[in-house]
């Protein structure tokens, strides 16, 4: 009962403070929109190309791209200052005599270079594969092996695509909803979680409530239960303003990805206590970002853990948002059932009682009586 009664007085204190409300609720959504609009920002990529001595069939297959636009040029030196006043991404050049063609780009816009190397690769293509198709049907009818009158025809095949998760109007962002969820999630609950239980022990409300019969687990249990509220509640906006106004799609069950997210928060509910009792101010406690965020944004699924080396992969393993991401990226992705990422569900529990057991046992420093 005084675990539930602490909970009560820490929400009712909560119900009071509608910036910390707004900051564990409302930016969360926030953020994630402006993210939203940043990834999913027209990003059709448009260059000039110079062109000098260019066959008449390549120069044609490249002005076919709609977000290629053409410029003749007959001199290099010319083209050259172009190049550097940046008037046209790339200056491509035929060497008639050695049958080799010549590419120079500004390479200042990535996405720039990557299209027109694609546009030339894909015109030469073509080209050879029209040049191909011409001379074989020069050699049928020079050996008379058709029919006066017939041609030859390559078969075009087509291509139907299908996804497994989204459509073709997926965006990066799409991709990177599971992760984002948990990386927020774990950030604006520690953060909170973390400063309540400082401004507790600094202005000596923490030391007055130990001196009291109540015992060190029900001050855990009942900032755990009281921000735990907080928490179930901030995951809930959260994922629901991800599917229902963003339009992120899902797979699994939306349930299912709740709880994944829920047992996030309880994790950074715990390491947030924990981390406050060791910090002597505010201001050390956001010195512990660094060390307690920041490294699990790296494991928590943005970049794949076998891509890293095997020593990292060994700090990664002791990130909770490694686990997180993992199982999110089933339900979301793959559209796991919650059987199948129970074992990352155990481990996350295993991380919340294990840090649960070290806040208990850390504010014996705290009691003096």
């Amino acid at each position: 009962m005084r675990i539930v009664a602490l909970a009560k007085r820490i929400l009712l204190e909560l119900s009071r403070d509608v910036r910390t409300l707004l900051l564990v609720i409302i930016v969360p959504v926030i953020v994630l929109s402006l993210l939203k609009f940043t990834f999913t920002v027209n990003t059709d990529v448009t260059a000039r190309v110079g062109v000098i001595n260019l066959p008449e069939k390549v120069e044609k297959k490249i002005s076919q791209n709609d977000k290629i636009t053409v410029v003749k040029m007959n001199d290099w030196h010319v083209a050259k200052k172009e190049l550097q006043k940046q008037q046209v991404a790339g200056v491509v050049t035929y060497n008639a005599r050695h049958r080799q063609y010549h590419a120079t780009y500004t390479n200042e816009n990535v996405a720039r270079t990557h299209l027109l190397q694609e546009t030339l690769q894909k015109a030469l293509t073509q080209t050879s594969i029209e040049g191909m198709k011409t001379k074989l049907r020069t050699v049928f009818l020079a050996n008379k092996r058709l029919l006066p009158g017939s041609q030859v025809s390559l078969n075009r095949n087509s291509v139907q695509n299908y996804y497994l998760y989204g459509n073709s109007s997926t965006t990066y962002f799409d991709t990177l909803v599971p992760t984002l969820l948990n990386v927020f999630v774990f950030l604006f609950v520690f953060l909170t979680s973390g400063m309540a239980l400082l401004n507790e022990r600094t202005q000596g409300t923490l030391a007055r409530m130990l001196a009291t019969p109540i015992r060190r687990f029900e001050v855990v249990g009942g900032y755990i239960l009281s921000y735990g509220v907080i928490a179930v509640i901030q995951t809930i906006v959260t994922v629901f303003f991800s599917l229902k106004i963003l339009d992120v799609q899902i797979r699994g069950n939306v349930v299912t990805l709740m709880i994944v997210n829920i047992m996030v928060a309880f994790v950074a509910l715990s390491l947030g206590l924990l981390l406050s009792t060791m910090a002597e101010s505010q201001f050390q406690m956001m010195q512990f970002i660094p060390l307690a965020i920041v490294p699990q944004f790296f494991f928590c699924g943005v970049v794949p853990l076998t891509s890293m080396p095997p020593w990292v992969q060994l700090i990664g393993r002791i990130m909770p948002l490694e686990y997180s991401g993992i199982a999110s990226k089933a339900v979301v992705i793959a559209g796991a059932h919650i059987s199948q990422i129970i074992p990352e569900l155990m481990v996350l529990f295993g991380f919340f009682c294990v840090i649960v057991m070290v806040n208990v046992w850390g504010l014996r420093r705290y009691r003096e009586v």
